[in-house]
């Protein structure tokens, strides 16, 4: 019965899924924030970053399906192992320079859009696989050998290598959505680095997305199967790295896979206090980009303590959002994404409750720039991308930000955002946005996938692979 309902709602949308499916992943369009005569978030990349080839951390619980594709390497299904590795993008064609690309990545109209393509895959190995509890009245402890394998301690020394370059150590974890494949969400995570500047560490998590428009309700299973995982790893960065944050950014299906892990954090120190929490774990910023999650459910989230994890926190929605329309039919329980207009009284004064949460309802910014399903604004939206990087750079409160709140509730975008940004002081930006630097080409620098001593790792290369 659930996949009649599916296959009646999911129809008339096929064609269009197609459609989308068939092109080549493209470099996002520029943020409103980085258009020409605004700021630079190129100007203080380092010097050994300034090529369009780079590496994107990543750690998946999907099964490795055996082959040595960079493209299939990792197939939909389950894993009962969390595995490690670095993939190599690139953005541009081999002839595109790093001025080239920067000089396109700041325009807001494009003549030729550069590609994004992944050309290789280095897996570190595993990092742990489930243990069962020793005694069976007891929770299960944390896997021995993420800390004690050659994987883990490669993956850790890489990463603190990668740090250690920074005065402020950020690691930015972004967490799909659904119907997503392995490498796109690569591709997609590197754009988002692009745009951050390169700054700190750049994580994915991909939990086991089954890529097939059809086994949505199969996806949000298994993100569901995800959750414990993906806390695990954030206590083994946050107890092993030497970050000073870690940020969250959640898309979609992804949404409740990133607050269901914070709730667990939360209810694992529920007599502690949330300055002590954040000490622990290092949690930063979190942001959730139109979270397909139930919104009573999300409530009971906030009552079991997820709002107090995180230092501040930004979620995005749209009444335009035609994908949270759907998975409303679906459940038949309205989606978080998709709820921006219809919060009860109550529900609103939760949402003004707190000073560290706020919530963004980007269907003006939608208006703007339309778009067919308004499901994926915080990388196609230049509004969008502009209030979330500049969120995730520095500037918390939403007033700093260019964002007006009609109902003092929530926050949302004004005719004249443009304007706004470019007049607003922003004074807690980063310095090197407000004089950019001169930007030149680095000399050539040793092939990302190299490595030292007799560690297990597993290099797969191939021709580059544009994105679908």
């Amino acid at each position: 019965m659930r996949r009649y309902l599916l296959m009646r709602f999911l129809f008339p949308w096929i064609p269009v899924y197609l459609i989308f499916c068939g092109c080549s992943q493209k470099l996002m369009p520029t943020p409103a924030i980085y258009r020409e005569g605004l700021r630079d978030p190129f100007a203080n990349v380092h010097q050994s970053d300034r090529t369009p080839d780079f590496n994107i951390y990543y750690v998946t619980d999907r099964e490795p399906s055996g082959t040595s594709d960079p493209e299939t390497f990792y197939s939909s299904d389950r894993s009962s192992s969390l595995f490690a590795g670095t993939a190599n993008v690139r953005i541009g064609d081999e002839d595109t320079s790093w001025t080239e690309l920067c000089r396109l990545s700041r325009q807001e109209k494009r003549r030729r859009n550069p590609k994004v393509s992944v050309t290789g895959l280095r897996e570190y190995g595993v990092l742990w696989e489930h243990e069962l509890p020793k005694d069976p009245e007891y929770p299960s402890q944390f896997p021995s050998e993420g800390l004690q394998g050659k994987a883990g301690q490669k993956f850790l020394t890489d990463i603190n290598q990668r740090l250690g370059q920074f005065d402020r150590k950020n690691i930015y974890v972004f967490v799909h959505g659904f119907n997503t494949a392995f490498e796109s969400n690569l591709g997609l995570a590197a754009q988002l680095w692009h745009y951050m500047g390169k700054d700190g560490v750049f994580l994915i998590y991909a939990w086991p997305s089954k890529d097939r428009l059809l086994d949505y309700t199969v996806d949000k299973g298994n993100a569901e199967y995800s959750t414990r995982n993906f806390r695990l790893l954030l206590k083994y960065l946050s107890d092993n790295s030497i970050a000073d944050e870690i940020h969250l950014i959640g898309h979609s299906a992804g949404s409740p896979l990133v607050v269901g892990a914070i709730t667990q954090i939360s209810l694992l120190h529920y007599d502690e206090s949330p300055e002590s929490i954040r000490n622990e774990w290092k949690i930063g910023k979190m942001v959730l980009a139109a979270p397909d999650m139930d919104f009573e459910v999300f409530v009971n989230h906030i009552l079991d303590g997820s709002r107090r994890i995180p230092e501040s926190s930004t979620i995005y929605g749209s009444t335009n959002d035609r994908a949270l329309g759907l998975s409303g039919k679906i459940f038949e329980m309205v989606r978080v994404g998709s709820a921006i207009k219809a919060l009860k009284p109550e529900q609103l004064e939760m949402m003004r409750g707190s000073k560290r949460y706020h919530s963004v309802d980007v269907t003006p910014a939608e208006q703007k720039y339309p778009e067919f399903l308004g499901h994926s604004y915080f990388h196609k939206n230049p509004w969008v991308s502009s209030d979330m990087f500049t969120f995730l750079k520095g500037t918390t409160e939403p007033e700093d930000r260019g964002l007006i709140t009609p109902n003092g509730a929530l926050w949302t975008f004004s005719p004249d955002y443009s304007e706004r940004i470019r007049d607003y002081p922003m004074t807690t930006v980063r310095s090197e946005y407000e004089n950019p630097s001169p930007i030149s080409d680095p000399p050539p620098i040793p092939s990302s996938g190299t490595t030292t001593g007799d560690w297990p790792i597993r290099e797969i290369e191939n021709e580059p692979i544009s994105n679908e």
